[in-house]
């Protein structure tokens, strides 16, 4: 089970940029696991949630702009993130930044360097504890709250 803790647990850690997100925002998270993207997928039917696939550039600007509660980019198919960044920020998508969301986040790689590229917030998720330490650690000391 992932739940948000301080710094040195395991879980799901989130930091946050001087910029508010809109309150009807969608979320954009990232995955580049083919059975977490079916995972989510199914949670998000049953939940009610309305959720959005992408792989490409141009899929991930027509996802957000029909605004549903979650755009999930499947890095599985080799999209990658100067891609994905560079197409947010270049005016593609008219509705960046967004919150962001790192799933089973590793190294953190992506909710950094969307908070460095003024998502207004990211939560990452992560169970290897040590990994979450280390990405909490990262955050505080790039002047980031965590926790």
């Amino acid at each position: 089970m992932n739940k948000a803790t301080d710094p040195g647990g395991a879980g799901g850690a989130s930091a946050g940029a001087e910029r508010e997100a809109r309150p009807d925002a969608p979320a954009l998270a990232v995955v580049s696991d083919l059975f977490f993207v079916a995972r989510i997928r199914e949670t998000g039917r049953l939940a009610g949630v309305p959720v959005e696939f992408a792989r490409t550039p141009e899929q991930v600007a027509a996802s957000l702009a029909r605004f549903p509660r979650l755009v999930l980019v499947d890095l599985t198919a080799g999209f990658d993130y100067e891609s994905l960044f560079g197409a947010l920020e270049s005016g593609l998508v008219d509705s960046w930044p967004v919150p962001f969301l790192d799933l089973f986040a590793g190294s953190g790689a992506a909710g950094i360097e969307a908070l460095s590229r003024g998502a207004p917030n990211a939560t990452f998720v992560e169970r290897d504890s040590k990994a979450a330490r280390s990405i909490a650690v990262v955050l505080v000391k790039s002047s980031r709250k965590a926790f």
